[in-house]
């Protein structure tokens, strides 16, 4: 419940940010664990696409469906590119 309270705080934030482009985002992978995901995030932020880790771990806390890393629909590509198979 915590995670999707974040999100929701984060897209609010977004939203309400004057220079707001990002209102869709997409699912851009799944992750087993919230660590994956939090790596991938670091790393997308480190190259100026935000994004958002939702869901919770399949090995550590029990989630079936994973973790998703969400990026911005128009930095679907780029993300992917920079990613590659991680």
């Amino acid at each position: 419940m915590r995670l999707a309270t974040e999100f929701a705080d984060w897209i609010l934030r977004r939203l309400s940010h004057p220079k707001t482009r990002y209102l869709f985002v997409r699912t851009l992978k799944t992750y087993p664990t919230s660590v994956e995901a939090d790596l991938a995030r670091i790393a997308l932020d480190a190259a100026g696409i935000p994004s958002v880790v939702v869901g919770i771990s399949v090995g550590m806390e029990g989630g079936a469906a994973g973790v998703q890393l969400l990026v911005p629909d128009d930095r679907v590509e780029v993300a992917l590119a920079l990613l590659g198979d991680a």
